[in-house]
């Protein structure tokens, strides 16, 4: 499952105006048109390494075979694989490869948290907290089974400038249980202080568990920094493939955690009785055929961030976030949300235009300017109810993504609300 790798090469910079003048980025998407470059929406999904195809494919054509389940060199040989790429994923996020349960997405890895978990440890009077700036994935699951055990699901204010109000005192209460908040938030975007959330709830024998869907791709994750119990992401997020995401669990949590899903692959062993030994591994929280073909794309998105660099991306997509938000602000029919966290960059952001509709503003970005961008509620109907808002207008970005869109991005909306304003 190993790419071929480019990562020969030193992290590059992504100062991009055109890709032929940058071999390195070509070699990572050589398909790309101008189109493609012109796709604002990959705070929804990106598009796909170069490598990742090949080694999906390559995996398809030349290394299927069970895993874990086989006696024989190739299925030896892809399951020596499928570790090495759980050793790879665990090496990115400063974590141990027994610490790393691969699922089939971020959402699921927060299930397998609510009820694995945290149900067992929750009844009337216990709380959990959110924030009001979470995915729908990071809100209800912990609703559902705080309404199935009397518990109380609480959210942690968020001031008008995107940040935490962190000093409300029953979130670090004897009774909160666990705090399940976003790194990044997939609407305003910016970055919230989970290192900071994790020490003062760690003096308190509070979990934490931090959804790093909209960070793993930009941000640097180093779990003993962090100091997280859980944490979650998905490869589709990160030029990987869809259908397979990490839950990065702490080894003592990982001990007090049932499987969500049950089938093969878990078990040791089941006694004429009935009675069921569970596996001494994270494998017994990943039943059913492991996603093979998923860990050696997910491996080769891993090199391929590596390749360009973190830090890169990062600047990158703060550059062009910038861009966006300085152009769009000039403008006086329209309000841009603030970064979440009050931070100082981000990936994405979220805007609204006096007058006219997301729905018919994204019509005329795409007719006239063939930008690709997201409008609607965006699975945060918490956030939209903070905000008092019915749909929004996002734009995401990605490394592939260069300075060309911005001007285009800006005609277009002064064209819209000229017709529609």
């Amino acid at each position: 499952m190993a790419m071929v790798s480019p990562d020969r090469h030193q992290p590059v910079s992504l100062r991009l105006q055109d890709e032929t003048s940058h071999p390195q980025f070509s070699d990572l998407f050589p398909f790309m048109s101008e189109q493609d470059t012109l796709y604002l929406d990959n705070a929804a999904t990106t598009l796909k390494a170069e490598p990742v195809l090949r080694a999906i494919s390559d995996y398809y054509r030349f290394h299927c075979a069970p895993i874990h389940r086989s006696a024989y060199p190739r299925g030896y040989d892809a399951t020596e694989a499928y570790e090495a790429g759980r050793q790879k994923v665990a090496d990115f996020i400063g974590a141990a490869a027994n610490e790393v349960i691969v699922t089939k997405s971020a959402t699921e890895g927060i299930n397998q948290v609510a009820y694995g978990w945290a149900l067992p440890r929750l009844k009337s009077g216990k709380q959990i907290w959110i924030t009001d700036l979470e995915h729908n994935a990071n809100y209800l699951p912990w609703q559902r089974v705080c309404d199935q055990t009397g518990a109380t699901l609480r959210r942690i204010a968020v001031n008008d400038d995107g940040s935490l109000d962190l000093d409300e005192p029953d979130i670090w209460g004897e009774d909160t249980v666990l705090i399940a908040v976003s790194h990044c938030s997939n609407v305003i975007g910016g970055e919230f202080p989970v290192k900071e959330i994790c020490q003062r709830a760690s003096g308190k024998g509070i979990a934490v568990l931090v959804d790093a869907a909209q960070s793993v791709g930009h941000q640097s994750l180093d779990i003993r920094d962090i100091g997280c119990d859980f944490l979650v992401f998905s490869a589709h997020k990160m030029y990987g493939p869809e259908g397979i995401g990490i839950l990065y669990c702490h080894s003592a949590r990982q001990q007090q955690m049932s499987p969500l899903l049950l089938g093969g692959g878990i078990v040791s062993d089941i006694s004429t009785d009935g009675n069921i030994k569970w596996l001494n591994s994270v494998e017994r929280f990943e039943s059913g055929s492991p996603h093979a073909a998923g860990m050696a794309g997910l491996v080769a998105a891993i090199d391929s961030v590596q390749y360009l660099g973190i830090d890169n991306i990062k600047s990158h997509l703060f550059s062009l976030e910038s861009q966006a938000r300085t152009q769009l602000q000039a403008l006086p029919e329209v309000s841009v949300l603030p970064r979440g966290g009050a931070a100082q960059g981000s990936c994405l952001l979220s805007f609204s235009v006096k007058g006219v509709h997301p729905h018919d503003l994204a019509d005329v970005i795409w007719e006239s300017a063939g930008i690709s961008l997201r409008t609607g509620s965006h699975c945060a109907h918490l956030l939209m109810n903070r905000y008092q808002m019915s749909a929004l207008t996002r734009i995401s970005f990605a490394a592939y993504n260069s300075d060309k869109a911005m001007s285009s991005l800006t005609t277009a909306v002064k064209k819209a609300i000229n017709q529609f304003g």
